[in-house]
């Protein structure tokens, strides 16, 4: 069986004298190559960036409203009313109209006629 070496990435990055003798100073410091300095830094910030944007807290209030709205949810406005009306008369579907059993693709026809009678109202 022949001896594989585990494949690695590379990543090259040109910055200027100063930067480059904080790099070192700061590698330095923690008894390490700046490679590793500059990839251990790299990491943790790329986790903290992730971690981030996948997340998000809601304050008490704001759960409040949320969780509300899941569990008792308002019923649909005259625009949103109006909407549902518009798209019925543009593509012609039957009166009963149920997003769940027409998918994705109905989803994203009735959200287009809602920003086209928005723009054109003037109500968002």
């Amino acid at each position: 069986m022949a001896d594989r070496q585990a494949e690695t990435g590379h990543v090259q990055t040109r910055i200027d004298p100063a930067a480059m003798r904080v790099l070192e100073r700061a590698a330095a410091l923690l008894n390490t190559m700046v490679s590793g300095f500059v990839t251990s830094n790299a990491l943790e910030a790329a986790a903290r960036a992730i971690r981030e944007h996948e997340r998000f807290v809601l304050s008490d209030r704001d759960w409040e409203l949320f969780f509300g709205g899941l569990v008792d949810p308002p019923g649909p406005n005259t625009a949103l009313r109006e909407a549902f009306a518009t798209h019925e008369r543009m593509i012609a579907k039957p009166p009963a109209y149920d997003l769940r059993r027409r998918g994705a693709g109905a989803v994203a026809s009735l959200m287009a006629s809602v920003a086209r009678l928005s723009t054109e109202s003037g109500t968002l």
